[in-house]
């Protein structure tokens, strides 16, 4: 789960602190009975309780930075990932003479782990990765401070592999340096890659496509033989899809041999560059749903043939199904696109409900949907309203810090009279 994240310098944000923790002081009443988490509760090593809620919102006008909130920890995923530097500042003030600082804290196996990464426009000028306060690594400019002391050769392969010969800067990740060439020093380093390696899914759009939701959905059968990981997940898919009420019995995929002479040229090229080679076969895949008619009986359409909505909710709800069975974290950008309001809670309720979200997943996501907000499944400790705080930046307000308000009281309302933050004021 993710506690924490900091953000300096990055598009529309200038500075901002977000706190994923419980904000209500004391626990509800009998709060193991409730039928939805109000949070979920980690014990640390070091003896700390930590209280992480499990859904957390975004609300705000357009161009306010919610997306940018969400864009950060997918850039520092990337940078994990292909050493992607994220150097992109603020351009209404002097900040783009300044670096570009990420700071992600996360939850793995009860340990807290904090992992910091200030990148300029062509090197990275400093990396730093915590376990419950404790530096585990850290470059800066260029030089390796290891937390287990000087290791042979060690700083000789830093050098080579992260460090620009001719700068003399670090251009390279220093965590995906420690995986490629010292995968067993410390078993703490493993398991913070691991987490954005297998934890952590950022989805700009609830627009997952459905093959790249099936295989994220699939992997988390490894109890199953391989080949009856993608059933199983397809009778998952199926059985959560006819739940929404999308009139839709069961779903599958149908895949056969594509003739290489009827796929255009840039997509021959394209096969060409990834593999290193002219493609011997290339397989196309179809997802298939099927409806009862009004004599009931299966009709097979294809997914292309679905409302917008329906084809958006396939990959996105396999992702969340994914999370949900594995402890995962899921980050997603317009949750409502093309949804109604309905399926949002439902899908949002998924995390909240303590029956289904058992392994303390986590679901972080921005939306324009305001019943949402005056549904009874969101509290102060769930919403947070970006805005643009002058030449300040996007800056978060919780809803938990707004003097007087209570759990119950109709958020949304209260949101669209303005009483929480300034709303815009356009007109045409």
């Amino acid at each position: 789960m993710l506690t924490h994240l900091k953000v300096r310098n990055f598009r529309a944000i200038r500075e901002l602190s977000l706190p994923f923790c419980f904000a209500e002081g004391k626990a509800p009443n009998r709060w193991q009975d409730l039928e939805y988490l109000p949070f979920v509760q980690i014990k640390g090593k070091n003896r700390t309780l930590k209280r992480i809620v499990p859904t957390f919102v975004l609300y705000g006008a357009n161009a306010s930075g919610k997306s940018t909130v969400l864009e950060a920890m997918e850039a520092l995923r990337r940078f994990v990932f292909q050493g992607q530097l994220f150097f992109n500042p603020y351009k209404l003030d002097k900040s783009q003479d300044e670096g570009t600082e990420i700071e992600l804290s996360f939850i793995v196996e009860d340990d807290e782990y904090t992992y910091n990464v200030v990148c300029l426009e062509k090197s990275i000028l400093s990396e730093e990765l915590f376990v419950n306060g404790i530096s585990l690594f850290r470059s800066h400019q260029g030089s390796l401070i290891f937390g287990q002391g000087r290791i042979d050769g060690m700083k000789e392969k830093f050098e080579l592999v992260c460090i620009d010969a001719l700068t003399k800067q670090q251009t390279y990740p220093l965590i995906g340096f420690l995986m490629k060439e010292y995968r067993g020093l410390d078993a703490r380093i493993n398991k913070a890659f691991a987490f954005f390696k297998d934890k952590l899914s950022v989805l700009m759009s609830n627009a997952t496509p459905p093959s790249l939701g099936l295989n994220i959905l699939k992997e988390t059968f490894q109890d199953l033989p391989e080949e009856e990981r993608e059933e199983a997940a397809l009778e998952l898919l199926s059985r959560n899809i006819r739940k929404l009420d999308f009139r839709i019995r069961r779903v599958a995929v149908e895949r056969r041999e594509t003739n290489l002479s009827e796929l255009p040229d840039f997509v021959l090229q394209m096969l060409t560059k990834q593999i290193g080679r002219s493609p011997e076969k290339v397989m196309s895949e179809k997802f298939k749903t099927y409806h009862r008619s009004s004599s009931g009986n299966e009709v097979e359409f294809d997914l292309n043939e679905e409302s917008r909505g329906t084809r958006n909710v396939f990959g996105t709800l396999a992702v969340l199904l994914a999370a949900i069975r594995t402890g995962g974290v899921v980050l997603c950008d317009e949750l409502d696109n093309s949804l109604h309001t309905m399926i949002v809670q439902e899908l949002v309720r998924l995390f909240k409900a303590k029956d289904r979200n058992t392994k303390g997943a986590q679901l972080i996501f921005t939306t324009h949907d305001t019943a949402l907000l005056s549904s009874s499944l969101m509290t102060v400790s769930d919403v947070g309203f970006v805005y643009q705080n002058g030449f300040k930046g996007a800056s978060v307000k919780r809803l938990s810090s707004v003097e007087g308000v209570r759990n119950g009281e109709n958020f949304g309302k209260r949101y669209l009279e303005g009483l929480y933050i300034e709303l815009p004021s356009p007109y045409l």
